[in-house]
């Protein structure tokens, strides 16, 4: 006889959100393994999680006839797949196999002048008031002296002024970059980002051509500039033409794609909502991959997906290879 007992419940039925954090192994070879820290990735849209188990058929012939008498596990794995909704710079690194992140410091293309006893705040920034190629960023407020200091022209060096701290950043140039320029199309200038002291010459870098007899500067969607010819200037339809412009950055964070193609790491996967279950799992070592394309939708563009492969962690564990799953009931805040 059987005897069955009701365990459901309504408030068990809906997970409200989940979010997913991964930890990127740095150096396994000493002891202990170092390990980035983990990273939040953020919302996860959807999962849906793929467990792959092979099966070995024993039989027996203790009667007389061979029969099937167990089935043994010869295989298992586990993939999670994450669709994320956030375009964080640390996703962005995962799904295109980035390595390490650095951080650039956005710097214009020109200032203004340095001016003696004049107040300064963190972010300012000045050229000498003779020109020297850098441009310098107040890091530490104050008044400049009465008199110009010597610049340290080292990029990331430092300048003292009175109690004004500065630190020097190189101006970002582009030297010859070469444009074929047809009748009055505007070509787009690469780097030019509200781009300053735009010189154009011919191919060989002999003829100097003169703006707005020769050539004029277009400003393009997003600040960039690009140049076309004037009809009648010294520029025939078809020349190819050097083109030399400073240009401005924005404080950004940059990686090389395809250099980190194996990323091994833990991982923490939260299953969390105010009336539903709430779980946590967790995962000592998992190989983080893209998963399908990249795609941009105008509507939707930033969700894309990230693949989980589970790996064996029996040797640090033996007793927990593919990691740990704790519930934590209804109503528990995680």
């Amino acid at each position: 006889m059987c005897a069955f007992y009701q365990g459901g419940s309504p408030s068990n039925y809906t997970i409200g959100g989940a979010r997913f954090w991964f930890n990127r192994l740095v150096d396994d070879t000493v002891t202990p393994n170092t390990y980035e820290g983990f990273r939040d990735m953020g919302n996860v849209v959807d999962s849906s999680s793929e467990q792959a188990i092979e099966e070995l058929d024993h039989f027996s012939a203790k009667t007389g006839t061979r029969r099937k008498d167990r089935s043994l596990v010869t295989e298992i794995s586990e993939e999670i797949v994450f669709t994320l909704d956030e375009l964080s710079t640390e996703n962005l690194r995962s799904f295109f196999r980035g390595d390490a992140v650095t951080s650039v410091v956005g710097r214009p293309a020109s200032a203004s002048a340095w001016q003696a006893t004049t107040a300064y705040v963190v972010g300012d920034y000045v050229e000498p008031t003779t020109p020297d190629g850098n441009v310098y960023k107040c890091t530490v407020a104050g008044t400049s002296g009465a008199s110009e200091p010597t610049w340290n022209t080292t990029e990331g060096a430092t300048t003292s002024d009175a109690t004004v701290t500065w630190t020097a950043y190189a101006i970002q140039q582009v030297t010859d970059e070469v444009v074929q320029l047809i009748d009055t199309e505007v070509r787009v200038l690469g780097n030019s980002y509200n781009g300053e002291s735009i010189v154009v010459k011919d191919i060989t870098g002999v003829t100097t051509y003169v703006k707005d007899t020769d050539y004029s500067e277009v400003d393009i969607i997003g600040g960039y500039k690009g140049i076309k010819a004037i009809a009648g200037g010294g520029i025939t339809s078809g020349d190819f033409v050097r083109v030399s412009y400073d240009y401005e950055t924005r404080d950004n964070k940059l990686f090389y794609p395809a250099t980190k193609l194996e990323v091994i790491g833990q991982a923490l996967f939260f299953g969390v909502s105010d009336t539903g279950n709430e779980f946590m799992r967790s995962f000592a070592k998992a190989q983080l991959e893209p998963e399908g394309s990249f795609s941009l939708d105008d509507a939707d563009w930033s969700n894309f997906q990230l693949r989980l492969k589970v790996l064996d962690n029996s040797d640090a564990v033996p007793t927990a290879p593919f990691g740990l799953f704790r519930h934590f009931g209804v109503g528990q805040d995680i």
